[in-house]
């Protein structure tokens, strides 16, 4: 492995492995000694060695892409996550694999100049769509060559989206990502043993999350995956009855998570047709759902509340932090449902309830997203990440809250720390450029937020097939960091 040079220069003096906690290392604080802190990281673009956990062919420049991508890329990539799948799974299927280490070279190079680039500056360029291309050429190689791996096609359909969201082409990363999802549910229902293949859970795991996410993106589509089957017929679904958290288990937690966005995403889809009807209108086991799927979130999220007594009192810790992520999503899911109901009675209780787990998630995000320091460039650093999900959330709250004061302290999160960001396909400043045009509209001021939220002034544009970038472009805004890559230049992998 790489050797490491990030720890505290007391614990190198005395020879033991420094843990890293911010802001003082726990061996350092335990023990009574002073911990110095840490050195500055080195930069993006600075790389002093090319060690890697083991060794692989290829050139010297490939070398030092794979050693970026360990180094820089999947930390980036896998931020408020586990990283094993990132570290381990995909770097051990890059040494099976030329094609997933092709792949990865070709991410580790994209990633690279996106780091680089101002954001007003392109993100795409010529020499981008050419690796992205050749990479495309070696997967198909790879598929037809007789002996392709499922894993490896896995990985590289999920390399692909990433590739894609990196230069802002979300069409094309949505088709790598939905054929992933096709291949994985194939195999899954075809029972051909992947369940048996070390990571494939990690994997499954990481493709459900992008799911929800690429659904929350396009409201029109409904996750390809079905984690527990629907609440008609029955019996009900697994995923209300689910065992509660286990104290100690973040991983199961995690998954429970999931399985509920998975749930409840199918839900409110399936829910927007009837949305205005009257309750007699509607189909009585899609209430019933809707009632199961609220108490399942309740208790769920009382189960989490367990989960946080157990002792971890730093509170940037990176488990702390995604105890704290899993909180937020919930409560911004659990939000969405009763935000979702729209009979007359109910309506204003439920808004009342939906604001209150937003006002919750924002106090919580506060606590993951401190504000960026005063940068010393002119510019501050871009920052790519896969599935925080957090700039989605926010967007979410914009649209979908009562109160102009939740509204505007969500606009302002994005602004003050995430203005510099993108998280797979949401993009932080199209998606504050989406808001402030909206809050600018003339019935804004005037309306009661109680009975009017911005999505309802922004009915037909935000709320159709293409998600932020297509409600982006209908409001003809214009956002610097986006040069969406020419599509006539790219092929999908079908």
């Amino acid at each position: 492995m790489p050797k490491v040079r990030t720890g505290c220069s007391t614990c190198k003096i005395r020879r033991v492995k420094c843990d890293e906690e911010q802001p003082k290392c726990r061996r350092c604080v335990s023990t009574g000694r002073t911990c110095p802190g840490y050195p500055a990281k080195p930069s993006a673009t600075t790389i002093e060695i090319y060690n890697l956990p083991f060794k692989v062919p290829g050139s010297r420049t490939d070398r030092e892409m794979l050693h970026f991508y360990h180094s820089h890329v999947a930390e980036s990539i896998s931020k408020l996550s586990d990283s094993s799948i990132w570290l381990e799974l995909i770097m051990r299927q890059g040494q099976y694999h030329s094609v997933v280490r092709n792949a990865l070279v070709s991410l580790s190079s994209v990633y690279k100049d996106y780091s680089q680039l101002r954001p007003s500056a392109k993100g795409t360029s010529t020499c981008h769509l050419e690796i992205i291309n050749k990479a495309h050429k070696q997967l198909r190689l790879h598929l037809s060559s007789g002996g392709a791996s499922v894993m490896a096609a896995l990985i590289c359909s999920l390399i692909f989206y990433i590739l894609e969201c990196l230069v802002g082409n979300t069409a094309h990363a949505m088709l790598h990502l939905d054929q992933g999802l096709i291949l994985l549910q194939r195999y899954r229902d075809e029972s051909l043993g992947l369940d048996f293949v070390p990571g494939f859970d990690q994997l499954l795991a990481v493709f459900s999350r992008l799911d929800i996410h690429a659904s929350v993106f396009d409201d029109e589509r409904r996750p390809i995956l079905r984690l527990s089957p629907p609440a008609d017929p029955t019996p009900l679904p697994e995923v209300f009855n689910l065992a509660p958290v286990s104290p100690r288990d973040l991983a199961g937690a995690e998954r429970k998570l999931t399985m509920l966005q998975n749930a409840v995403m199918h839900h409110l889809i399936s829910y927007a047709e009837h949305k205005q009807k009257p309750r007699d209108h509607i189909p009585s086991w899609m209430i019933d759902e809707s009632h199961y799927l609220e108490q399942a979130m309740e208790r769920f999220e009382l189960d989490l509340e367990k989960l946080f007594l157990s002792p971890l009192a730093d509170p940037y810790s990176q488990l702390q932090q995604r105890k704290t992520l899993i909180q937020v999503e919930a409560s911004v899911f659990h939000g969405a449902l009763f935000e979702a109901i729209d009979s007359s009675k109910e309506k204003a209780a439920s808004s009342t309830a939906a604001d209150r787990r937003f006002n919750l998630a924002l106090s919580r995000i506060r606590t993951l997203l401190p504000s960026h320091p005063k940068s010393t460039s002119d510019y501050p650093a871009r920052e790519f990440t896969l599935s925080t999900n957090l700039i989605a959330i926010l967007y979410y709250i914009c649209m979908k809250s009562a109160s102009r004061e939740i509204v505007e302290s969500a606009l302002s999160i994005m602004q003050d720390s995430l203005s510099s960001t993108r998280d797979g396909l949401w993009d932080a400043s199209m998606a504050v450029g989406v808001v402030q045009s909206l809050l600018l509209q003339k019935e804004y001021p005037k309306c009661d937020p109680k009975e009017t939220r911005l999505e309802d002034l922004g009915s037909g544009v935000v709320d159709t097939s293409g998600g932020l970038e297509e409600a982006f472009r209908k409001l003809s805004l214009k956002n610097p960091g986006i040069e969406p890559a020419d599509a006539a230049c790219l092929q999908f992998i079908g």
